[in-house]
C-alpha cells in the first residue's frame, strides 16, 4: 500500500478501535488526512489513520472518524443535509468535503479577564487522500450517508 509519497498507509486490520465503542462501523479505509489552513491556503497535513463512517445503535446517527495509529480521534464529525463531496480518483486519489468539527479557542472571560478555553463549531474543509482501491466505494458510503438523513 503506497499513498504516492513514499509512506504506506495504515492498513484497517491494525487500527485500534476503543472498547467502549459500541458504533457499528459501516465502512472503513485507511487514509491520510489533510485540513485547510484559511489564513496561510494550505492543505495541513493531520496525519494518517483509519477514516470510518459508524452509526450510533441509538440514534442511528451517523458519523466520520478517523483514529490515528495510537487510537486517537483526529476528525469526529456528522453529515448534514445537502453536504457535497468533491472526488478525484486516479493517482491522486481523495475526497474533500467541508464539515463541522469543534475547535477550542482561548478568550479572556469577560467577568475575570483570566484567559479561558471555550469550544465553537466551525465549517472546515477536510481531505482524505485514501488508496485508488478505496475511493470509489468511500464516496459512494459518503454518499449513502447524507441522503440517509
Amino acid at each position: 500500500g503506497d499513498d504516492g509519497e513514499g509512506e504506506p498507509i495504515l492498513e484497517p486490520e491494525r487500527a485500534i478501535r476503543n472498547e467502549n465503542d459500541t458504533d457499528e462501523i459501516l465502512h472503513e479505509a485507511p487514509c491520510k488526512l489533510f485540513g485547510y489552513d484559511k489564513v496561510s491556503s494550505e492543505w495541513k497535513d493531520t496525519g494518517k489513520g483509519t477514516f470510518r463512517i459508524t452509526r450510533s445503535p441509538d440514534t442511528q446517527k451517523q458519523r466520520m472518524l478517523v483514529r490515528n495509529i495510537i487510537g486517537k480521534i483526529t476528525f469526529n464529525a456528522g453529515f448534514y443535509k445537502n453536504m457535497e463531496i468533491t472526488v478525484q480518483e486516479g493517482k491522486k486519489a481523495s475526497i474533500q468535503f467541508a464539515a463541522f468539527v469543534a475547535v477550542e479557542e482561548t478568550v479572556k472571560d469577560p467577568t475575570t479577564s483570566l484567559p479561558t478555553t471555550v469550544t465553537k463549531t466551525e465549517l472546515k474543509t477536510f481531505m482524505i487522500k485514501l488508496k485508488p482501491t478505496d475511493v470509489a466505494q468511500t464516496a459512494a458510503k459518503i454518499r449513502d450517508s447524507i441522503a440517509s438523513l
